[in-house]
């Protein structure tokens, strides 16, 4: 069951830091427009290349977080149910995640935080795909797994759509 009040998500600490709950970690809250704004300043500095900056960022930050959950002796599935709870609560949407054949899984997202329109962009939720892309790969031991949005809200869809496989690297 999800926790109904503030202070079960987040604690405030007489230094000012705010912690989270669950996991003691210090986190910060950054609204929807200000995600915007970081994301539309990379865009205009690095114009294609920011996806891949998003995605990278989110791919380190989803490998620490599912590393993170491993430490604290969760099973893959118990992980699996932790971050869906821990992104729900931390505002990112609704995860649902289903685990395919050979460790790929798929990752339906309603209301997703990151679903910013950009012209130009079918699909825009990038840091979230890294992010799925980081927590993947650390569950499964550092094997490299690759996320990748198939359906976005910014195209019409009611949902965010990911795909989550095996990062297959070229041959040397």
């Amino acid at each position: 069951m999800l926790s109904k009040s503030p202070e079960d998500v987040l604690i405030r600490e007489a230094d000012g830091t705010l912690k989270d709950a669950a996991t003691r970690a210090h986190v910060f809250i950054l609204s929807r427009s200000a995600f915007r704004s970081l994301q539309n300043t990379l865009y205009d500095k690095f114009t294609d290349a920011a996806s891949l900056i998003l995605y990278d960022m989110g791919e380190g930050y989803g490998g620490k977080l599912a590393s993170g959950l491993l430490k604290r002796g969760l099973s893959l599935e118990e992980t699996i149910k932790e971050v869906e709870r821990l992104g729900y609560l931390a505002g990112w949407g609704r995860e649902h995640f289903r685990i395919l054949e050979n460790a790929h899984a798929e990752c339906v997202v309603k209301n997703s935080m990151f679903s910013l329109e950009r012209k130009g962009l079918a699909n825009s939720c990038f840091f979230l795909a890294g992010v799925f892309g980081g927590i993947w790969s650390a569950m499964h031991n550092n094997q490299q797994f690759f996320a990748k949005e198939l359906e976005c809200t910014v195209s019409g869809y009611d949902h965010c759509r990911f795909a989550i496989e095996e990062r297959k690297l070229p041959n040397r």
